[in-house]
């Protein structure tokens, strides 16, 4: 197993395109990961989200219990803050409504703004949860 000791990224640390996977592994936390396969699964959870939430907004089918498992692995496997910023980084704004509902219902939403580069700050003040449809749908599981 190789470990490697490393400071923690600054929160503020700009995310474009090369950087991203560095940022993963510079806040990944699985203490059980022995390969590159397992850490590039991990870091593809991220995609699957982003993919589920568009199915639902083309085919309006909502895999709800599988997304909230992804949403519960990548919290288990990166350090909370990274997390966050690797969703809303790897998800287009048009579904930071159903990303925001998803992280209140797992109770991830926090107050923050996100810094994710020069062009990107992301308060979460700002963005409401319009999508009543799909709040509602997540409320009924509880």
């Amino acid at each position: 197993m190789i470990v490697i000791k490393t400071k923690k990224w600054p929160d503020d640390y700009e995310l474009i395109g090369n950087s991203y996977k560095l940022y993963c592994a510079m806040n990944y936390s699985n203490k059980n990961c022995v390969c590159l396969k397992e850490f590039t699964s991990d870091v593809h959870l991220i995609g699957k989200i982003k993919n589920l939430l568009k199915q639902h907004n083309t085919k309006k089918q909502l895999k709800d219990r599988l997304i909230i498992n992804y949403i519960i692995l990548i919290f288990n496997t990166f350090e909370p803050k990274a997390a966050i910023k690797c969703l809303y980084f790897k998800t287009p704004k048009e579904y930071h409504q159903q990303l925001n509902a998803l992280l209140k219902f797992c109770g991830r939403l926090h107050d923050d703004n996100i810094y994710i580069n020069k062009l990107t700050t992301i308060k979460l003040k700002d963005i409401m949860v319009v999508d009543e449809e799909f709040y509602k749908f997540l409320d009924k599981m509880e």
